[in-house]
C-alpha cells in the first residue's frame, strides 16, 4: 500500500461498492459564497511574525476578519486579468479573541491559483491578503472545492444602493422617469400625475411636517398637542394652555378664568377678583361738611353689611 499516491489528469475506477462511492462524494464539500468583501479591503500586508498590519503599499490587498472555525477546509481561488505571473497570496490565523497563530504565505505562478487548507484547530479567524496589483478576482470560500467567482452578498447590496443613488439623482436633475422592476426613479410627480386617493396614510412614512409650508385648509385630527403638552386641543374641543399669553378680546358664555366662575349673568368664586373694562357705577349715601357726621354715616353702613368710605371731594 502506498503511504502517497500524486495521480493528474482524470482517474477512474471500476467495481467500487456503494459505501465506498458514498464516502467519496460525502468528502467532497462546497461552500459558494465568497467571504471577502471587498468593501472592507485595506492596502497592505500583515508581518508574518506578529499578524499586524506591516505595510500600507496599494499593490496589495489584506482582507477584514474573516470568521473561520478550527479545522475547518476552505479554499481560496484567484484568477487574474493578466497572463502567467508569479504572484504572492497568504493565509493569517487568529485565535477567536484575535490573538495572532501563524501564517501560510505562498508565491505562485499559474492563472488561476487555487489553493485548498485545513484551518489550525484554536482558529476563531483568517485574514487573506495577495497582490492586487495584477488584477482579477479573488474567491474564499468553505469547502475544498472551488466554484466560480462570485462577489460577497455585502458587496452585491452595496453596489446596488450605489446604483439606486446614481438613478435617482439622474432622474431628479435631469427630470427624467426610469422604472426597474417594482422601482421607480423620476424628477418630479405632481398632483395632476397621480390618481386621486391613491395615496392613503398608511402608506406614509412620515414623522414630523416641519418642511411642509402650505394653506393646509381644515384640518380633522384627533388632537392636537404642540409643545410637549403646553398646547392642547383635544377633540371634544377642551383646550389647555400652560403659561399662555393671551390677547385681545375673549368672547364666551361662561367658563373659568383664574379659578372664578363665570357666566352670563352670575360669577362666583374668591380665588382671583376678575375686572372689566366697562362703566363703573358709584352709589353715594350722603354729603356732609364735618366729617364726624360723615364717620357716622358710614359705620351705620357697613353695621348693615354695605360697604362704604369716606371721600373728600
Amino acid at each position: 500500500m502506498a503511504d502517497v499516491i500524486n495521480l493528474q489528469g482524470l482517474v477512474t475506477f471500476d467495481g467500487l461498492s456503494s459505501s465506498a462511492k458514498s464516502s467519496i462524494i460525502d468528502s467532497v464539500q462546497v461552500g459558494g459564497r465568497n467571504l471577502i468583501v471587498r468593501k472592507t479591503l485595506t492596502n497592505g500586508y500583515p508581518s508574518q511574525s506578529t499578524g499586524a498590519m506591516m505595510s500600507t503599499d496599494s499593490q496589495f490587498r489584506t482582507s477584514d476578519f474573516i470568521e473561520l472555525k478550527g479545522g475547518e477546509f476552505f479554499t481560496i481561488c484567484w484568477r487574474k486579468d493578466g497572463g502567467i505571473t508569479e504572484q504572492w497570496l497568504g493565509f493569517f490565523y487568529y485565535k477567536s479573541d484575535k490573538t495572532y497563530i501563524s501564517c501560510n504565505d505562498y508565491k505562485r505562478t499559474g492563472n488561476p491559483v487555487t489553493i485548498t487548507e485545513i484551518s489550525p484547530d484554536e482558529c476563531g479567524y483568517i485574514r487573506i491578503y495577495w497582490k492586487y496589483s495584477i488584477g482579477g478576482t479573488i474567491k474564499l470560500e468553505l469547502g475544498n472545492k472551488a466554484t466560480d467567482w462570485t462577489p460577497a452578498p455585502e458587496d452585491v447590496d452595496s453596489s446596488i444602493s450605489a446604483v439606486d443613488t446614481a438613478l435617482a439623482n439622474l432622474c431628479y436633475d435631469s427630470n427624467k422617469t426610469y422604472i426597474n422592476g417594482g422601482k421607480i426613479y423620476t424628477g418630479t410627480i405632481t398632483a395632476t400625475q397621480i390618481a386621486s386617493k391613491a395615496i392613503t396614510a398608511d402608506k406614509l412614512n412620515v414623522t414630523s411636517l416641519s418642511a411642509i409650508s402650505a394653506n393646509l385648509g381644515s384640518v380633522t385630527a384627533g388632537s392636537i398637542n404642540i409643545g410637549s403638552g403646553k398646547f392642547i386641543v383635544t377633540s371634544a374641543g377642551a383646550l389647555t394652555a400652560t403659561g399662555a399669553t393671551i390677547s385681545g378680546k375673549i368672547t364666551a358664555t361662561e367658563g373659568i378664568i383664574g379659578g372664578k366662575n363665570i357666566s352670563a349673568k352670575t360669577e362666583t368664586g374668591t380665588s382671583n377678583k376678575v375686572e372689566s373694562d366697562a362703566v363703573k357705577y358709584y352709589v353715594q349715601a350722603g354729603a356732609f361738611k364735618n366729617k364726624d357726621k360723615a364717620q357716622e354715616l358710614v359705620d351705620k353702613l357697613k353695621k348693615a353689611g354695605f360697604d362704604a368710605i369716606i371721600k373728600v371731594a
